[in-house]
């Protein structure tokens, strides 16, 4: 009896530790952050101040929309019946993203869905005849698409085309991506160059979002991204990127090179900037970092000029946290009216 009840107090005593800890982390230790914003005839005078208990860097972007997507809706595929599916590494890339979104104050859902679901999905964004609808994403994991585009690919392809934002991880197999991706588009994405599978380049996006997905094996030829008005998002080696953005319709396609690694923390963090950001429907238009000192509280204040910014269009200041461990991160919307 003394011997269960010791094992108790100590089970209790570490679960007690351990959201303490997190308590403190997230609670006690989160920066503190203030801004404020003044409109004036060609430029907007912004200002934040910030009190950190640690040494940190933090990039402040200025985005303006391409296109004014706000998603709210994330469906995440995965079909438990095809056999080369790694059940593991699916609910592992779900677990993450969903708490890398919640750290960066997504306020949507996320759900994981199965076939029967992502058919109504389809089904019900192509039947609509209103362009008044959420945002929505769907990510499919690359072990499911062999199935999934001999029944539904033309289907997401007209879903993509209606608005949807869809995340896709692309294959293994260099003939089966190509096959897929003629679906979408007559050009040839997929890169020649392959023998390397992992790059360490930044391009300007990921430098600017602290992007990490490095795999190129089945990446995206950068000519091809720039002749599609995409994004050239990702890592970069040779002619090839790891992630780039292309718009398809009203929606946008953005695609991971390779194959999902068994770790996919960096593929969550990754999938989390672009959603909150909005990156991947956005031009960046300036870009800067600051160094923060500990326990002082620091004052900035930036002058943007928005003369060559379309109006009735928010433009998106996104303040965050470089590093492994960042859980600093702040997004303002600015409507910019005539």
């Amino acid at each position: 009896m003394m011997k269960d009840a010791y094992v108790k107090i100590a089970f209790f005593s570490f679960l007690f530790i351990v959201l303490a800890g997190f308590v403190i982390h997230f609670f006690c230790l989160t920066p503190s952050f203030s801004c404020g914003y003044k409109i004036a005839k060609n430029h907007i005078d912004f200002s934040f101040n910030i009190y950190s208990y640690y040494p940190m860097k933090i990039n402040l972007l200025i985005l303006e929309r391409e296109r004014d997507i706000d998603i709210r809706n994330i469906y995440f595929y995965y079909d438990k019946t095809y056999k080369d599916c790694e059940k593991r590494t699916a609910v592992g890339l779900f677990d993450h993203l969903s708490s890398e979104l919640w750290i960066r104050g997504y306020e949507g859902t996320i759900q994981m869905i199965g076939t029967h679901k992502l058919k109504t999905i389809l089904i019900k964004k192509i039947t609509s005849s209103s362009d008044d609808f959420l945002y929505e994403a769907i990510i499919l994991n690359t072990m499911v698409f062999p199935k999934i585009f001999q029944e539904f690919g033309e289907f997401i392809k007209g879903w993509v085309n209606k608005g949807g934002i869809l995340f896709w991880i692309v294959g293994k197999s260099k003939f089966e991506v190509q096959n897929l991706t003629s679906i979408f588009w007559t050009k040839q994405l997929i890169s020649p160059f392959y023998k390397d599978c992992v790059a360490s380049k930044d391009s300007f996006w990921s430098k600017a979002l602290n992007l990490h997905y490095p795999f190129i094996f089945n990446g995206l030829d950068i000519s091809m991204v720039n002749l599609l008005k995409g994004k050239v998002l990702g890592k970069i080696k040779y002619r090839t990127t790891s992630v780039a953005s292309i718009p398809l319709g009203k929606g946008y396609a953005i695609m991971f090179g390779g194959s999902m690694p068994l770790t996919s923390k960096d593929i969550a963090k990754d999938i989390a900037q672009l959603v909150i950001s909005n990156a991947f429907c956005s031009n960046i238009k300036q870009c800067k970092t600051y160094k923060i000192r500990r326990f002082k509280r620091e004052s900035f204040h930036e002058e943007i000029n928005y003369k060559f910014f379309k109006l009735n269009q928010n433009l998106i200041i996104y303040i965050y946290q470089i590093g492994e461990q960042a859980t600093f991160f702040k997004k303002i919307q600015i409507l910019i009216e005539d």
